[in-house]
């Protein structure tokens, strides 16, 4: 095991765990980093719902930003409902699902203010907000205030059988078969599983996409921040990688092209 700039702990093997633990406990105010150490938590007014934000040094600390609170324990779906808030070992990742009608709806709706037509970044910076249409699906908003709900829409219509890549561009939908590592799957049962199950072994140097098929491994620098990874058991770890180097201070885009690194 090595650490990436003292923080970041990148193991080989199977299931490396490059993950984001988020730990919330009353008894002990504290969630736990992707390094594994420990901070105090941060107040969930403050938590930005998927922000992978830099926190002192270059592309440290990214986690994910997940509120919980005592007062009012409920959380809401993506339907605006709610319901008893779940424990975080029992959280799935990106489990904000309306499951009306099959897998038609495995995404996250995107709320718009118009009283303030700004949308902030995972930096804190604000700016005008797109479109649902042209929205990102790593659109990591804050919920505190006028952009409480601005989570991630993934729209499928057959009208327009086409989604929106990162870059902005279209291309003819994939089946929910071959969704890669932006489809949030309705697998049934308990806790509906909208994840992608990623495998990574070093006897097999594959992954597996969310349609159970395997292409070559990606490095880690090419990896995608949203590879959410299975490591089996009920709800372990539907986590995040996020790896950045600085040799290579691009990230990669939904569409495979890069761009420059955001702050």
């Amino acid at each position: 095991m090595f650490t990436f700039k003292g923080c970041l702990r990148i193991s080989p093997g199977p299931h490396g765990a490059d993950f984001i633990r988020i730990t919330q406990t009353t008894a002990d105010p504290t969630e736990q980093t992707s390094s594994g150490l420990h901070r105090p938590q941060r107040t969930p007014q403050s938590r930005l719902h998927q922000d992978y934000t830099d926190h002192s040094g270059p592309h440290r600390a990214d986690f994910i930003r997940i509120t919980q609170t005592t007062a009012d324990p409920t959380e809401q779906t993506s339907s605006g409902l709610h319901r008893p808030q779940r424990t975080p070992q029992s959280r799935l990742h990106q489990d904000y699902t309306d499951h009306s009608g099959p897998h038609r709806a495995d995404f996250i709706r995107i709320t718009q203010t118009t009283a303030d037509p700004t949308e902030q970044t995972s930096s804190g910076l604000h700016r005008p907000q797109r479109t649902p249409q042209s929205r990102l699906h790593q659109d990591y908003t804050d919920h505190s205030g006028p952009h409480r709900a601005d989570f991630i829409r993934i729209t499928q219509t057959t009208a327009d059988p086409t989604e929106q890549t990162s870059s902005g561009l279209h291309r003819p939908q994939r089946t929910p078969q071959s969704r890669l590592h932006q489809d949030y799957t309705d697998h049934s049962g308990p806790h509906r599983a909208d994840f992608i199950r990623i495998t990574q072994t070093t006897a097999d140097p594959t992954e597996q996409t969310s349609s159970g098929l395997h292409r070559p491994q990606r490095t880690p620098q090419s990896r995608l921040h949203q590879d959410y990874t299975d490591h089996s058991g009920p709800h372990r770890a539907d986590f995040i990688r996020i790896t950045q180097t600085t040799a290579d201070p691009t990230e990669q885009t939904s569409s495979g092209l890069h761009r420059p690194q955001r702050s």
